[in-house]
């Protein structure tokens, strides 16, 4: 194996991102996506990372029996609140809550996806 790509294989492995989506209350439609990220052990400031989240919703296909994902637009579906330390990202729900079964939220460095494997970024049970 050349050493690129050691290099990138060790690098990969040094990241470990933790998001876990949470929805205050279907009455409230309030989102939240907390996010912690480790740089070889080490816990980093998220605030100014340039991080973002998107939003989604899935609904579960009858026949297939696995979720549809449905990516939310700012403005349509949600309206983004201020990043917080406590809480993470933050928007507010605006469509019909009853179309979707459950919601997610993905966090993105610039272009790249940096919870690909994450299973607690859903409220699907």
């Amino acid at each position: 194996m050349p050493d690129e790509q050691i290099a990138v294989s060790c690098f990969n492995v040094w990241w470990n991102v933790d998001v876990k989506f949470q929805m205050k209350s279907r009455r409230k439609h309030k989102m939240f996506c907390p996010v912690t990220v480790e740089k070889e052990g080490i816990k980093m400031k998220t605030k100014n990372m340039g991080l973002n989240a998107s939003w989604g919703g899935l609904i579960k296909n009858e026949e297939t029996g696995k979720y549809d994902y449905t990516e939310f637009k700012e403005g349509v579906h949600y309206e983004d609140r201020p990043f917080s330390r406590k809480k993470g990202f933050r928007a507010i729900f605006i469509a019909n809550i009853d179309d979707y079964d459950c919601f997610y939220c993905n966090i993105h460095l610039g272009m790249n996806w940096l919870n690909p494997n994450s299973v607690d970024n859903h409220n699907c049970m």
